[in-house]
């Protein structure tokens, strides 16, 4: 059975590229989206399923991705699934701020397709290598 990666992301155009990219990279890989917290615990909870991955977009209404990164990471059922911060910014702090609440690390919302597809690659190659994911943080 292929990885299992859940993004949690508002835009629906985001969501879509995601997956276009990761199906590309990986058809056995399987996207999991979900457009709020809400929503993403509600498919967590769902049958026991695990993540491999979570990628968690910081702007989101209702609860943003610091919240529901917080949530995650406070929960005994979830707390070990690794979270990479995904998001338009790119601003040290907020990279700063994803480390010391528990993510890997944080990568900017690429503009370009094939771009996006590298990062996906080498996030990908971790998971696939059973390589240790906190390394990964050193790269993001």
């Amino acid at each position: 059975m292929g990885k299992r990666i859940m993004l949690i992301d508002d835009d629906s155009d985001d969501q879509d590229i995601f997956c276009e990219a990761l199906s590309d990279i990986d058809p056995s890989v399987i996207a999991v989206t979900a457009d709020s917290a809400s929503q993403a615990f509600k498919k967590l909870a769902v049958d026991g399923d695990v993540f491999d991955l979570i990628f968690l977009d910081i702007n989101m209404p209702l609860t943003n991705g610091w919240e529901c990164l917080k949530m995650i990471k406070q929960d005994p059922a979830y707390r070990d699934i690794p979270v990479v911060m995904y998001s338009t910014s790119s601003h040290t702090a907020e990279r700063e701020n994803a480390k010391a609440l528990g993510a890997l690390g944080l990568i900017t919302k690429p503009s370009d397709f094939e771009v996006l597809k590298q990062h996906l690659k080498v996030v990908l190659m971790y998971l696939q290598d059973g390589r240790d994911l906190e390394a990964i943080g050193k790269l993001l």
